[in-house]
């Protein structure tokens, strides 16, 4: 089976980097060996058993794009990360010998934390940790209270400067394999435009170069406008914004598109498009004929504005008033025995209240902007499942139960 995907994949794909493929097939030659030495049987069979699994390991981690991602950045975090290391060191070398001269043996805390360079860089690599902060000084604090400093400013400078360094040093090389990584996708992407515009041209320009004539634009744009997400009433809405952008793109006004025109088209799809799928909105799927009323046109530039924003942030404001009030006497240690959460006054009905004028919100905000375009924002998937989840334990709190508490 290993042997079987690897092949399909050196057939199907160019994208495989010639290093990895030589890795690959190295490990899986080793999975091949094991697997004779185990049928073969005899003292071979115990050590096949036991590196079989570890080679396919390392055969899931040459051909991972992710986990080869983190290998590369792992190589790239080495010397920088070594460096800060060092400093690290020299630190507590510094410090320890320092702590041997200030507390020989015969003191406490020479005799304690001190017993040679040794046991002082020991006991001031756990204080990094501060696993053992305040105990390590607390011998020679209670000698002399000025000995505090001496720890005081080991950990300052090794908390407060070196394992800050430390975390820098990660985040700025994963920010880096990241910026590289993103460098490397639009280069991809560049030449695949760049293929799909040889792929289109029909023409040359007045310089010989290849160039795409505007019918052919036109109607690639128009069929890409289709999945954008373009606001436009019919297919005939779309051949005039498309041949709006054409209009726009077009350099030297000589009916054709160049190549730079060609990338800056795509550049703009990409920054303004979006993906989502021009789905209709629930409105104009199931109820055409609302979207012509002025209450839908007044729902829409309520969501659109952000007013209804600001009307659920102060319903919120309210509901935690309300959880306070309910709460209160929990929360000023004033309840007595057998007060429930909730008790009296009808709290959960209140309750059951702030959550429908939620699902409201929820369903109001569906019905204007339709699943996909709600779906697409990321803050609406907590907000619709803490939005369920609040109207299920409301409804739940409602029904008759035989227990107290």
């Amino acid at each position: 089976v290993f042997f079987f995907f690897f092949f399909l994949r050196g057939r199907i794909t160019s994208a495989w980097s010639v290093p990895s493929q030589i890795v690959s097939s190295i490990l899986a030659c080793g999975i091949g060996i094991c697997a004779i030495l185990r049928i073969s049987g005899g003292s071979y069979m115990r050590v096949a058993s036991h590196l079989a699994p570890l080679v396919r390991v390392g055969l899931f981690c040459s051909a991972s794009v992710g986990v080869r991602r983190q290998l590369k950045m792992l190589v790239r975090l080495g010397p920088p990360f070594a460096s800060v290391l060092v400093l690290l060191g020299a630190h507590l070398l510094v410090f320890a010998w320092l702590g041997t001269t200030l507390f020989p043996r015969g003191t406490v805390e020479g005799d304690l934390h001190f017993r040679g360079l040794g046991g002082g860089l020991w006991s001031l690599t756990v204080l990094l940790t501060t696993c053992n902060f305040p105990d390590v000084a607390l011998p020679a604090y209670a000698h002399q209270r000025s000995y505090l400093a001496f720890f005081a400013i080991f950990a300052l400078v090794g908390h407060t400067l070196l394992l800050s360094l430390l975390c820098a040093v990660v985040y700025k090389s994963y920010a880096e394999q990241h910026a590289d990584d993103k460098a490397e996708r639009r280069g991809a992407t560049l030449d695949g435009l760049a293929s799909a515009f040889t792929l289109l041209a029909d023409l040359t320009d007045t310089e010989g170069q290849p160039a795409v004539s505007r019918p052919v634009a036109k109607h690639l744009l128009t069929e890409l406008l289709k999945t954008q997400g373009v606001a436009c009433a019919s297919t005939t809405g779309l051949e005039a914004h498309a041949a709006a952008t054409m209009r726009t793109l077009e350099e030297d006004w000589d009916g054709s598109i160049s190549i730079d025109s060609f990338l800056l088209l795509a550049s703009a799809l990409e920054a303004t498009g979006g993906r989502m799928p021009a789905e209709p909105t629930c409105a104009q799927a199931w109820c055409k004929g609302a979207t012509k009323t002025k209450l839908h046109a007044r729902l829409v530039r309520l969501v659109a504005s952000g007013r209804l924003d600001t009307c659920v942030e102060m319903l919120l404001a309210v509901n935690v008033l309300m959880l306070v009030c309910e709460d209160l006497n929990f929360l000023t240690g004033s309840e007595k025995e057998g007060d429930e959460v909730g008790g009296g006054f009808g709290w959960d009905s209140l309750e059951l209240l702030f959550a429908l004028a939620f699902c409201a919100e929820v369903a109001l905000r569906i019905w204007v902007l339709g699943w996909y375009r709600y779906w697409s924002q990321t803050a609406s998937h907590l907000d619709f499942v803490v939005t369920a989840a609040a109207a299920v334990a409301s409804v739940a709190t409602l029904i008759p139960k035989q227990y107290k508490g």
